[in-house]
């Protein structure tokens, strides 16, 4: 899809439709079941919308922060997003972040206390998100160690370990993209693309 397509998308309709243009172009994998989470950064005003665009799918939110008129929200479903959790590496990993208890609401209430926390200029950015947005927990470990810097590669995020396994998910992404465009495009729904990654 081109750009000026995207745009265009993004520019015309009415807020819901605004606010269902982002989450397909910015949530595809995810939708599609690829990815166990995803973010998404919105207007204040926009998260009534989101709401309404993510009502009749099994798919839950939980804003992170709320700043200068922009809401940071976490999107997940419920079961896979439980399960990634429960992972003994994970939680491990967590721990080193203060990180106690890894139900589902105590993790999240976790991390939007560290991203408010940011937002409040107290700490700095926290970086294990990327373990609840569904990176390798390698690629995490890595940026955190690296400060960013160093990578094998840019794509979703930055690679430094497994190199051709991220290459190759960074091309499934793109392919759940343009398949859930295009299916935006030819006038399905948030809620039927969703659908069928149930």
């Amino acid at each position: 899809m081109s750009p000026k397509s995207i745009c265009a998308m993004l520019a015309t309709g009415s807020e819901s439709q605004k606010v269902a243009a982002k989450v397909i172009l910015q949530c595809a994998p995810f939708l599609k079941g690829i990815k166990v989470s995803c973010i998404l950064n919105i207007e204040a005003g926009s998260c009534c919308e989101l709401r309404e665009v993510l009502a009749n799918t099994d798919i839950k939110t939980k804003c992170l922060a709320s700043r200068k008129g922009k809401c940071l929200v976490f999107l997940y479903r419920q079961e896979s997003f439980r399960n990634h959790m429960k992972r003994a590496d994970i939680c491990k990993f967590l721990k080193g972040f203060g990180y106690r208890e890894f139900g589902e609401r105590e993790v999240l209430a976790h991390l939007q206390s560290r991203v408010e926390a940011f937002s409040d200029e107290n700490i700095g950015f926290p970086h294990e998100i990327g373990i609840f947005l569904d990176y390798p927990l390698e690629d995490v470990k890595g940026y955190i160690e690296n400060l960013g810097q160093n990578s094998l590669y840019t794509g979703y995020w930055k690679v430094y370990h497994d190199l051709e396994k991220a290459k190759a998910t960074f091309t499934s992404y793109q392919e759940a993209r343009e398949e859930a465009v295009k299916e935006y495009l030819l006038g399905r729904g948030v809620v039927d693309i969703a659908r069928q990654a149930q």
